[in-house]
């Protein structure tokens, strides 16, 4: 599996304030708001560089640990990076599913991780925005959910494509990444602004890039 550069659950033992969190992420998605349990979440942020690529790949991981069969999806046809995460090729992927080339049976990869496949983001042949549509994206995500149990969304920025409005119409909610070295309080909220716009579910954010020692004061 090659995540060596990102920094992962598998990377840590059980207790560690870093494991734990991904652990109270995943009680608070699965739990969903009022009791109602969620199966398809979609990671995003207000701009890149926030991190939604290894929480995604945590979270999944998490999911997984749980013995609930789970799927990681790369809709970020832009800047893809979850292939290079297990060592896969980026092509073929979900563009390829979305384009009529393949199936999505055909493209999903098993890794090396106990009840955990992925979805790469493939190549593109049109602009990202002709294929994440959702009339594209309903039938695929319908079948999807008819595979796996739980299925993690991989997203572009908010605040700098359109795709990830449309992701959010077919997901079940929306989890934010904030990093905790920058970002923009406005940016922050012109991004939730967006999202409830088109009437996505928020199921929270996530404080990423926390240094070890802010970490040990936020769970002491």
């Amino acid at each position: 599996m090659g995540t060596n550069r990102f920094t992962t659950i598998a990377k840590f033992q059980p207790g560690v304030p870093f494991v734990e969190a991904y652990g109270l992420l995943l009680v608070s998605l699965v739990l969903g708001q009022n009791g109602n349990p969620v199966s398809v979440v979609a990671i995003t942020s207000a701009n890149e560089g926030a991190g939604t690529t290894t929480t995604a790949l945590n979270l999944g991981m998490m999911v997984a640990r749980t013995g609930r069969k789970s799927l990681i999806v790369d809709a970020n046809l832009r800047k893809p990076d979850m292939h290079t995460a297990f060592g896969f090729d980026q092509a073929p992927g979900i563009a390829e599913v979305l384009s009529g080339q393949k199936q999505a049976a055909e493209v999903v990869r098993p890794t090396n991780i106990t009840n955990l496949a992925v979805l790469a983001a493939g190549k593109a042949a049109v602009p990202p925005q002709a294929l994440l549509t959702p009339q594209r994206l309903a039938p695929l995500v319908t079948d999807l959910r008819g595979r796996f149990e739980f299925i993690v969304i991989d997203t572009p920025p908010v605040l700098r494509f359109p795709d990830t409005l449309n992701l959010a119409r077919i997901a079940d909610g929306m989890v934010l990444v904030v990093p905790a070295d920058g970002g923009s309080r406005r940016a922050q909220v012109e991004a939730r602004r967006r999202l409830e716009r088109v009437d996505a579910k928020i199921l929270g954010a996530v404080l990423n890039k926390v240094s070890a020692r802010e970490a040990a004061a936020l769970s002491s």
